[in-house]
């Protein structure tokens, strides 16, 4: 079991929990190194409203506990992109590594299904050739479905629309074509716990491009700490993933 989780969020931002709640479930759990990611984006309603000191001050703190509980704390920052342009917040703080995540679509409109995915990609391709980030989250994950969707549409819902859209539209291809980009650019994918994402057959095409591997649970709810590292642990059996596949950032990869 690979120990780490270099995606989770706070109440600083949209989780359900603070610093010393989340320590206190990191107690139960063996993860060894975990990332705070929390949402550092302009014009996302869930992003960090504090300054830059106060934020990481409180961070700071974090770091401290976790250190004399035998855990290495690594602040990051979610931070989106859209159409040739990347949107860190003007509150960003020193961070180690940022996570870049597509969350402003804009709005459908007259765009076909087909011209929407391709839309999606073409601003995904463009994030990896052009901003400088460490890890690209769940790109087969948490998309944006909702005008394909019923309002009251459920979390599995969405998770299921998810997987039918990326089989239909992000192809192998594709995925070989932009892993050469995250390769030269040492942009590492991320197996999203939330979403179980993306594919195996994604991940291997990463794999043999010698693409490097981050695990993020997306934890926004305390028992998703474990909860969503099912598919990660699936993921590194399947594919037989070592220390060596994985980004380091803040500390040694962790196996128990």
């Amino acid at each position: 079991m690979i120990l780490f989780d270099y995606h989770t969020h706070t109440n600083f931002s949209d989780a359900n929990y603070g610093f010393d709640e989340l320590l206190e479930e990191l107690k139960k759990t063996d993860i060894k190194i975990i990332g705070i990611t929390d949402h550092f984006e302009k014009n996302l309603m869930q992003s960090v409203k504090v300054s830059k000191s106060e934020y990481e001050k409180a961070f700071g703190v974090f770091r401290d506990k976790c250190f004399d509980c035998g855990i290495t704390a690594v602040l990051g920052a979610e931070v989106g992109m859209k159409e040739k342009e990347f949107l860190p917040s003007d509150n960003l703080p020193d961070v180690s590594y940022i996570i870049a995540s597509f969350h402003q679509m804009p709005e459908k409109g007259s765009m076909t299904e087909k011209e929407y995915w391709e839309y999606y990609m073409n601003v995904v391709e463009y994030g990896l050739k052009n901003f400088r980030f460490d890890i690209i989250g769940h790109i087969e994950g948490y998309m944006p479905v909702a005008p394909f969707m019923h309002e009251e549409a459920s979390f599995d819902e969405r998770r299921s629309t998810e997987k039918l859209f990326a089989k239909k539209y992000f192809s192998l291809d594709w995925y070989e074509k932009i892993s050469k980009i995250m390769h030269d650019r040492n942009i590492a994918i991320e197996i999203h716990g939330g979403s179980k994402s993306p594919r195996i057959e994604v991940l291997s095409v990463m794999k043999k491009n010698n693409v490097k591997f981050s695990f993020g649970s997306d934890t926004h709810s305390l028992v998703q700490l474990k909860k969503h590292r099912e598919y990660f642990d699936y993921a590194v059996k399947e594919l037989d993933l070592k220390e060596t596949d994985f980004i380091k950032l803040g500390g040694e990869v962790c196996r128990k």
